[in-house]
């Protein structure tokens, strides 16, 4: 066996970079996609997280005293790091949240539906379904569901900038 003609190492060659490419394509979808879970991880648990910080004790001002004079940590102030931490972060959120729906306000109706199924499905203290949410708008439920992604879109933007303009582009994935 001889060595590889320029023909077969053309081919192997391009071979390789399609499969780089490929990987490449692969990596910026799911680094797209991991945003986009993360936009809906944060809405699945948004209620969960207001308890958690409605319902931490807190750190009392003997606790506190008792600390600064002996020097040992009470382990539920490691506790409340979590909570100071998950604090700020809904902060972050609630101010987010705050911003979208100042533009759903001053959007049309299609945008204020869009806020209003978010607030829905995820953030008022009344959890309803998209079909109770589709009688409630008079609509029918695939307008629910287009909503929520471009709702869901929307608030990726808000929260990751530009990265998530740029996949949404990349993947064809945006709906304006």
């Amino acid at each position: 066996m001889d060595g590889l003609t320029a023909v077969q190492v053309a081919t192997i060659t391009e071979n390789v970079v399609a499969s780089l490419d490929k990987k490449g394509k692969r990596s910026k979808k799911e680094r797209r996609d991991h945003r986009l879970r993360n936009t809906y991880l944060l809405l699945d648990n948004y209620r969960k997280l207001k308890a958690h910080i409605d319902t931490q004790p807190e750190v009392s001002a003997e606790q506190k005293e008792y600390e600064r004079e002996t020097g040992d940590e009470i382990t539920l102030n490691s506790l409340m790091k979590y909570h100071i931490k998950t604090e700020q972060f809904l902060s972050f959120i609630d101010s987010i949240l705050a911003g979208f729906e100042f533009q759903a306000k001053n959007g049309d109706e299609a945008a204020w539906r869009r806020f209003r199924v978010i607030e829905f499905l995820y953030l008022s203290t009344t959890h309803l379904s998209v079909s109770e949410i589709a009688i409630y708008f008079n609509c029918d439920v695939s307008t629910i569901h287009k909503d929520k992604r471009r709702a869901v879109n929307d608030l990726s933007v808000m929260l990751y900038g530009i990265d998530a303009i740029s996949d949404f582009l990349s993947n064809g994935h945006f709906t304006p």
